[in-house]
């Protein structure tokens, strides 16, 4: 317990007191903190090292690589039990479930428009919806304001 006020005043000290920002991480918080920290300025633009946005970018690169690579894995994985399971909704193993593969996910809207036009046409109803483009049109810093930002890293060396 001490050393738990140990840290959290260092913590404090450092952070609220000097002012000196934590370094982002990789939690799901942070990210929504970050993305409501800053209000988008189109004009404005910021100035990093080379060095830093190359071992940035590459870090990234590498990630992205990696994570591709662990969901073809994934996706494999996951077809060879589908495929084990065949036409069964249950795979069992001894005297327990394995896994499931059961018809219970979402509804394939657009599957059922191609197959059964008729029948999608007399369940299809109007739904409310945002009208962006004319938002965008009449009040553009509004719609500035709520828009996502989306990163982009170029794929070119910089």
């Amino acid at each position: 317990t001490a050393e738990m006020f140990r840290l959290g005043g260092e913590w404090w000290q450092r952070h609220i007191i000097e002012g000196v920002r934590p370094k982002a991480d990789g939690l799901k918080r942070t990210t929504d903190f970050l993305a409501a920290l800053y209000d988008v300025k189109p004009e404005e633009v910021a100035e990093v090292e080379v060095t830093e946005a190359r071992e940035l970018r590459l870090r990234y690169a590498s990630l992205k690589d990696q994570a591709k690579a662990i969901e073809d894995q994934l996706t494999e994985v996951t077809n060879l039990m589908r495929d084990t399971a065949g036409k069964a909704e249950v795979v069992k193993s001894g005297k327990g479930v394995a896994w499931s593969w059961k018809a219970n996910g979402q509804f394939a809207s657009k599957r059922f428009r191609e197959a059964e036009p008729e029948l999608a046409a007399r369940y299809t109803h109007q739904v409310d919806a945002i009208d962006t483009e004319r938002l965008a049109a009449e009040h553009p810093e509004v719609y500035a304001r709520f828009r996502a930002r989306v990163l982009r890293v170029p794929k070119k060396e910089i």
